[in-house]
């Protein structure tokens, strides 16, 4: 618990168990949603059997991919969107606007070519921002937060800038399947 003492110095008097519940249950909350968040991010998520012509991909997991992949595109993007507004980062809107799709679309890109490289991108953001979070105590003032999120609010996405965002993956996926699963990899099996 934390007093304010006769010259206006805040003075801490006690630590109690309520102040360190509510950090423990910050901590596993951030950390257990970061975590679910860059697994997800961190592989190419068509998947492709094993079939007698090599591996490939069914219809089922093709629709449930294509299904799948802008909501999962948004949720990503709103977990990076948030956790950049709430830490203290000097981020503008245009800034926070930007980051997190190109955080995701880079993490995407990666999870295709070199999955563990893309598990480090996705982890290391939003640890490290829970982290600055917690040890500069660096969070947005309420006024500041609220002022970014109507500048947010405000900020429309160019069509092609849209375009771009929920295409890429589809883009990059289909590349990965047919040029390295369907092409280079039976390749350099026979070999």
């Amino acid at each position: 618990m934390s007093v304010v003492d006769e010259t206006g110095r805040l003075t801490l008097a006690e630590v109690g168990a309520t102040e360190i519940l509510e950090w423990l249950i910050i901590l596993v909350v951030a950390t257990s949603i970061a975590y679910v968040i860059y697994r997800a991010m961190e592989r190419p998520r068509l998947r492709v059997v094993e079939t007698p012509q090599g591996q490939r991909a069914t219809l089922r997991d093709t629709v449930q991919y294509s299904l799948s992949i802008p909501i999962l595109v948004l949720l990503w993007i709103a977990f990076f969107t948030v956790i950049l507004s709430i830490a203290d980062n000097g981020l503008d809107a245009f800034n926070l606007a930007v980051l997190p799709a190109a955080i995701v679309m880079a993490t995407r890109l990666l999870a295709h070519v070199n999955p563990k490289i893309a598990h480090e991108l996705g982890k290391a953001v939003p640890l490290t921002l829970i982290t600055l979070i917690l040890i500069a105590g660096g969070v947005r003032e309420e006024n500041a937060l609220l002022d970014i999120i109507d500048e947010l609010a405000e900020m429309g996405m160019s069509g092609p800038a849209l375009v771009l965002v929920f295409v890429f993956d589809y883009v990059i996926t289909a590349l990965w399947y047919w040029i390295y699963v369907r092409w280079w990899k039976p390749r350099s099996v026979k070999s």
